[in-house]
């Protein structure tokens, strides 16, 4: 059975989300792996998706992953672009403990 045989068994609004949590877990893997070209390819398919979701945890850890992912693709690539996605996630937290 492949992904898709099991998200087409969810309805319209739980695929959606199942999707972008699956994204989410991607996204981890490619910060664990320091793999470049999935963490850019996830990070531009997460962009489709409302930064935050009502459960704070999973919006967290995105953001978080973002970040990590967003910097180690700008290393990589020097694209500017993913030096102020990482930025702005540094902001956002930071700005949570002032």
């Amino acid at each position: 059975m492949t992904q898709e045989d099991l998200l087409d068994q969810v309805e319209c609004h739980g695929c959606a989300m199942t999707m972008r949590d699956i994204a989410i877990f991607r996204l981890i893997l490619s910060c664990v792996f320091r793999d470049v070209q999935t963490g850019r390819r996830i990070l531009e398919e997460l962009s489709n998706y409302p930064p935050f979701s009502p459960n704070i945890g999973p919006s967290y850890i995105r953001q978080i992953f973002t970040g990590l992912v967003a910097f180690l693709v700008y290393r990589h690539t020097g694209m500017r672009k993913y030096l102020k996605m990482a930025n702005a996630t540094l902001d956002f937290f930071s700005s949570k403990h002032k």
